[in-house]
């Protein structure tokens, strides 16, 4: 609608300059002939040159539609791509989230503990992917209140990262050290085994140990989120509300 009433307006403006040109001609030339009327070669001159400022004004049109629908078109294609910015930024950062939250440890053991490896990776590669998506967004934005609560958002995300991470590290270090201690256990001589009563002891207190783990990290998870949820509605709420600009 902008682009046709400008092209409109330079259409109008063109056309009041021709009026003017063709007005100022006439009366210019006729001067030049004297008050005798015009010959025919006179009115073909007229004619020919009345449609060459007809062609120059036609081609002035076509160059400035050229122009604005050019400009027209950049304009949409830098919206579609901040738009995509602040979607993919949405979409990364629940991935991310997600990931948190739902990751479980209930399968892991002795046997496959060095799996956990694995999750690590996956946490920091969700972490990158977002880390690019708002590097693209920053791009486009200006805005100091959705920056701040982008900022306060990541970064209680990062805390809640942390406590995953943190719980990784510690059930790896302990399968590394009860492995170590049974192995141990098992290559002494028979004589200097201990009975079966303290080895079932050590081995229910590995369980107890392993089991604070667990719990220590479900609490600080659970009230982490509870604090990330928060500031991940005032966060999703800007991005929605900046989206929505972008749309008008």
């Amino acid at each position: 609608m902008e682009m046709n009433l400008i092209i409109e307006l330079t259409i109008l403006l063109v056309g009041v300059g021709l009026f003017f040109t063709i007005k100022n001609f006439l009366p210019s030339y006729f001067n030049e002939k004297g008050k005798n009327l015009a010959t025919k070669e006179d009115v073909e001159e007229i004619t020919e040159k009345v449609e060459k400022i007809k062609s120059e004004f036609i081609k002035d049109i076509e160059y400035i539609k050229a122009d604005l629908s050019y400009l027209n078109q950049n304009k949409f294609s830098i919206k579609a791509a901040e738009r995509d910015a602040l979607i993919d930024t949405n979409n990364k950062y629940s991935e991310w989230l997600n990931y948190l939250m739902n990751i479980s440890f209930s399968d892991i053991n002795s046997a496959n503990y060095l799996k956990l490896n694995e999750y690590y990776k996956e946490i920091k590669t969700k972490k990158l992917n977002f880390d690019i998506a708002q590097d693209n967004l920053h791009l486009f934005l200006h805005d100091e209140e959705l920056m701040e609560l982008k900022m306060n958002c990541v970064t209680d995300t990062i805390t809640l990262e942390y406590i995953i991470t943190k719980t990784i590290i510690e059930i790896i270090n302990h399968f590394d050290l009860k492995n170590i201690y049974f192995n141990n256990l098992h290559d002494l001589p028979s004589e200097k085994k201990p009975d079966n009563d303290f080895v079932n002891k050590q081995i229910e207190s590995s369980k107890k140990e392993l089991d604070d783990i667990f719990y220590t990290m479900n609490t600080n998870k659970s009230k982490q989120f509870s604090v990330v949820h928060k500031k991940r509605v005032l966060f999703v709420s800007a991005l929605k509300k900046r989206l929505y600009n972008i749309m008008d």
